[in-house]
Order: C-alpha cells, then sequence, then structure tokens
C-alpha cells in the first residue's frame, strides 16, 4: 500500500499545474459518503471566491492513508488542502482555514454499541459512569487526547477501518462518532449487532477546518474568503443540510430527549471561540426540524 501510494503521488507531483488544488478523498474505497460533503464544501468556497482570471481545478487522490500521513503529504507539496479536526497541535503542522465547515457538528458524538450492551447503556446518566466503559478510538484523531483528557478510557490498539469489526465481537465497548457519521456509517455496514446508542450525546467543542500547506497563502486566503461569503449567505448551512444522510442523522436521533455528556476540549488552540462552536452545534440541532420539514 505504501509503495503504492508513493507512486501516485509522484506521478501527481510531477503532472500538477500550479493552478491544481489536491486533496485525498477516499469515498468510494472506504464505501462512506462523509468525505464528499467536505469536497463539496471545498467547490463552494472556490465558487464563491473565484475571480474571472482563475483556472483552478480539483484532483482527488482517492487513496487510504491517516490523517497524520495526510499532513506529511501537505508538507511535502504532494497534496494542497486536506480536512480533519483542528487542535493546536495540527495548528503548529500546517496552515489552518478557520471558518468552520460542519457547524461544530463533529463535537455532537453519538455512541455506537453493540446491541448486547443495551441494557448497560440503558442506565447510564452520567460522566462518571460511561468512563467505566471503553471507548475506541482512532491512534492519531484528535478525540482520542480529549477522551484521555476528561479521564475517559480508551483503546486505540486496533486500525480505523477494524473499529467496527471489534466493537462487534466486544461487549463494554462504545464507539464515539460524530452525528453526520454514525447513521450513515451504520447504514452502510448493515450490521445487525451494531446500534445507537439513544439518549446519550457526548458534547465538546470541536470544528473541522481546511488546512493547507504553511507557506501556501493564497490558497489559505482563497479559501477563508470563500467560505466566509458561504457562511454570510447561508449557502453553507443549506450545503450542508442537502446531504441525505445528513438530514436522516438528524431524524433518526431525537435531541429533544438527549441526555449530554459535557466534555472540555484541551485540544483546541487557545484563539478559539468556545462560546461560537456551542452556538453553531445549538442553532444546527435548532434548524434541523426546519430542513427535515422542508425535505418532505
Amino acid at each position: 500500500m505504501i509503495r503504492v501510494l508513493i507512486c501516485i503521488l509522484a506521478l501527481i507531483s510531477c503532472s500538477s499545474f500550479a493552478e491544481t488544488i489536491r486533496y485525498v478523498d477516499a469515498t468510494a474505497l472506504r464505501n462512506n459518503p462523509n468525505n464528499m460533503y467536505f469536497v463539496k464544501v471545498l467547490e463552494l468556497a472556490l465558487a464563491k471566491a473565484k475571480k474571472d482570471t482563475d483556472t483552478e481545478w480539483l484532483q482527488p487522490l482517492d487513496v487510504v492513508i491517516t490523517q497524520k500521513r495526510q499532513l506529511i503529504e501537505l508538507k511535502k507539496q504532494n497534496i494542497d488542502v486536506m480536512w480533519t479536526m483542528s487542535s493546536a497541535q495540527r495548528d503548529q503542522q500546517a496552515l489552518a482555514v478557520p471558518v468552520p465547515l460542519a457547524f461544530g457538528s463533529y463535537g455532537l458524538r453519538l455512541l455506537v454499541i453493540n446491541k448486547g450492551d443495551q441494557h448497560v447503556f440503558s442506565r447510564i446518566e452520567k460522566a462518571e459512569q460511561l468512563k467505566r466503559l471503553t471507548a475506541l478510538v482512532g491512534r492519531d484523531w484528535p478525540d482520542k487526547l480529549i477522551l484521555l483528557d476528561n479521564g475517559y478510557r480508551i483503546d486505540d490498539s486496533s486500525n480505523e477501518e477494524l473499529l467496527y469489526s471489534v466493537l462487534q465481537k466486544e461487549n463494554g465497548h462504545y464507539f464515539p462518532r460524530a452525528v453526520t457519521e454514525a447513521n450513515s456509517e451504520l447504514s452502510v455496514l448493515n450490521n445487525k449487532q451494531l446500534m445507537i446508542a439513544p439518549r446519550l450525546v457526548m458534547q465538546y467543542p470541536a470544528i473541522m477546518y481546511f488546512y493547507v500547506r504553511k507557506g501556501n497563502l493564497a490558497l489559505a486566503k482563497k479559501l477563508t474568503e470563500g467560505l466566509n461569503a458561504a457562511l454570510k449567505d447561508g449557502s453553507l448551512e443549506e450545503l450542508f443540510f442537502s446531504f441525505e444522510h445528513h438530514r436522516k442523522a438528524f431524524a433518526a436521533f431525537d435531541f429533544t430527549q438527549a441526555e449530554f455528556i459535557q466534555l472540555d476540549n484541551r485540544q483546541l488552540s487557545a484563539s478559539v471561540d468556545l462560546e461560537q462552536i456551542y452556538q453553531m452545534q445549538n442553532r444546527l440541532i435548532g434548524n434541523a426540524s426546519k430542513y427535515l420539514q422542508s425535505s418532505h
């Protein structure tokens, strides 16, 4: 896999033009629609910031690599942009485009569980009870450090592609997934042994950013301008709810009956406005019903 990746990146690096914007998109390989939203956000931002003389086009790289590896390829100039949860560490590694892409939805975590544990999770009412169980996380995910900082037990021993398989076989575990991820991933898996725990939501301030290589100020400026324009005119929120799996996610989970378990996020840069993130999360939950009604 690594040898194939190196060859692909080398070919793309040699054949790319200055106006080409390269990014990793493993939507087809992962059989997962979540990445496609961020591709469409990228397209929207560029369209909003487009000048008459602009000639850039997007070039996807369909390969499964970790977020850590994407940051390396970004620094090597083999890709031009990536999207990931923001953290102070990542802000040191690359240049953040400081406009939230998904309205804080990645800080609204539903718990995917083994159906054999329904009785365990039905009795959970506070964080201390959840801390006795084990959260499955990816090795290089910011979520891992957020959970550890808040005193939660984690297991990062498995590759991220195998976490649902681990959950199917193990009791006493849960897999915290963003509200936009949990329902769509379970639909793709069609695994009758897994389910979303009713009622429970882990909430913390989390934001998805585009990142570009440090020094690529032109692309950062263009994306910032385009995203701010899309936020201001409402087209970014419309795009968010235009995705069927986003609408289905909010339709499938009853947030009016949710028990929110609050976590701090010490991984964010100190400059991030935490109150703004919470406001976005609350607005997202509140506006979901409006978009659900209009889609019928």
